[in-house]
């Protein structure tokens, strides 16, 4: 199909760099999901819990294109992955799944 048209794709100036912890990291959502990610940010509130807490409450990012996909549904129409500029602060390495966490360890 037709790729959906974004307000927000903009070619990247060279002054906006990226940050020493930041990455540019894929996030799978519903189409419906899209416009108020644009509008609202990111949010890990319950009421916007769909995909489970594998690593705890929170907004999942993945490195590979493919496994933020496998996290967008397909219920309610197409499919989309947004490229987020995300800084990644503390990082934790989870070696086990921690479904009760309610922040970071």
């Amino acid at each position: 199909g037709e790729p959906l048209e974004c307000e927000a794709l903009r070619p990247v100036d060279a002054d906006e760099a990226i940050g020493p912890n930041e990455l540019l990291l894929y996030h799978g959502c519903r189409a419906d999901s899209v416009e108020g990610i644009l509008d609202g940010g990111f949010d890990a509130g319950p009421e916007r819990e769909r995909n489970g807490r594998f690593f705890g409450r929170g907004t999942y990012f993945a490195d590979s294109a493919a496994k933020a996909d496998s996290y967008a549904d397909r219920v309610c129409g197409p499919k989309c992955l947004i490229v987020a500029q995300v800084c990644l602060g503390k990082v934790h390495s989870a070696k086990v799944a921690m479904p009760s966490l309610e922040g970071p360890p």
